[in-house]
């Protein structure tokens, strides 16, 4: 079966029956390299027991740590590269807020776009003719289908922590696929994760556009 389709079934699946992820401990204390079937992304997983879940894995030169507090919930992520280690902390939320930067909104045949391109918030108003309406469509479509994913996402793991961590990945700070992974959500939630990661191209490609 191809990726995309292998892909496209599992979101569908999750769709339809959400159930909360299992995050409870397997006991793991040696380090095991796991390949997700959904979205092939490959990691090491340091340690899993009834306290936290930590992974690493290497993205652009970086050595990666995300340590999941079980406990707290918490997730501190640590960047390392030539010695030097930054690290972020993300605690849940008590309150459900909008939490992504893109957007958009229409008064009439004005659209008013919101974007993050390359980590710095964006805007553009333009109004709608033939020449940039399938572009207008494609980012709207794309922002929708983005909180529609969002929402299953959280859903489906159940976790406040997620609203922060989803609100860092849009403006570049965090690969979902990968915080996903150290929280320790199901195959079905990584291929939603893997989705939006598409979403979000397909938006940059049509603001860039226009």
């Amino acid at each position: 079966m191809p990726k995309k389709i292998f892909k496209m079934f599992i979101v569908a699946v999750m769709t339809l029956a959400i159930v909360p992820c299992n995050v409870s401990a397997t006991d793991t204390e040696e380090p095991t390299v796991i390949t997700d079937p959904a979205t092939e992304f490959i990691y090491t997983l340091l340690k899993d027991n009834q306290e936290r879940r930590a992974i690493s894995y290497y993205e652009n030169g970086y050595e990666v740590v995300m340590t999941y507090d079980k406990i707290e919930e918490s997730l501190t992520v640590d960047k390392t590269k030539d010695g030097v280690t930054t690290t972020q902390v993300f605690y849940s939320v008590i309150t459900r807020t909008i939490f992504s930067p893109w957007n958009y909104e229409i008064k009439g045949t004005v659209y008013t776009l919101y974007a993050v391109i390359n980590g710095k918030e964006s805007k553009k108003v333009r109004m709608r003719s033939a020449s940039n309406s399938a572009n207008l469509d494609r980012f709207c479509d794309a922002i929708d289908d983005m909180v529609d994913t969002e929402k299953s996402i959280i859903a489906s793991v159940g976790l406040d922590l997620l609203i922060p961590i989803i609100g860092a990945f849009f403006t570049g700070g965090i690969s979902l696929v990968a915080a996903l992974s150290a929280i320790g959500a199901g195959a079905g939630t990584l291929a939603q994760a893997d989705h939006l990661n598409e979403l979000y191209d397909r938006a940059k490609e049509a603001f860039l556009a226009l």
